[in-house]
């Protein structure tokens, strides 16, 4: 039995390099797996808006976020004409997370066919598993390209001005 872990441990070893935080800070190429954004046609495209009016530590938090992800390349300055707006909700522990408001476009996209699985059917594939793992992915959505040209359908205007992100 401790062979095996010890084998499972050597063989993950040799992934170490790929769990390097500069690396995972990085913008991935352009792929198949791009996320693509279907509008329903004749659709009206969301129009420029107002801000949604944010507190000073809310401010300070978009600043950085802006900061930090135009550094990383995962958002640009964008000159769109479709906005979707930043606001806070708050966390189990008390801070707060910014998020962008894509109601107005999620009404005019098209819902993806592809079906999810149903729990019991994943549970069934796992009955005869004898082990288990977790990983946990450190930002996994910054992993999922936003399909080249429909970058400026999910631009955000902050007080700082309107930015579109290249990752999901």
């Amino acid at each position: 039995e401790r062979d095996k872990k010890e084998l499972v441990l050597k063989e993950l070893w040799d992934y170490l390099n790929r769990f390097d935080k500069d690396k995972a800070d990085r913008l991935l190429k352009h792929s198949r797996w791009d996320m693509d954004i279907k509008l329903k046609e004749g659709a009206e495209l969301p129009k420029m808006c107002l801000v949604y009016p944010l507190t000073p530590v809310e401010q300070e938090a978009v600043e950085e976020f802006i900061q930090e992800n135009l550094k990383k390349g995962y958002i640009r300055e964008s000159h769109s004409k479709i906005v979707s707006l930043v606001f806070f909700v708050g966390k189990k522990d008390s801070g707060a997370r910014m998020v962008i408001d894509y109601r107005k476009l999620n009404q005019i996209t098209e819902p993806n066919p592809f079906p999810i699985p149903i729990m019991h059917t994943l549970l069934d594939y796992l009955k005869e598993a004898k082990w288990f793992t977790t990983l946990d992915l450190k930002s996994g959505y910054n992993n999922i390209r936003i399909k080249q040209g429909q970058e400026y359908l999910q631009a955000f205007r902050t007080h700082k001005g309107l930015y579109e992100p290249l990752v999901m």
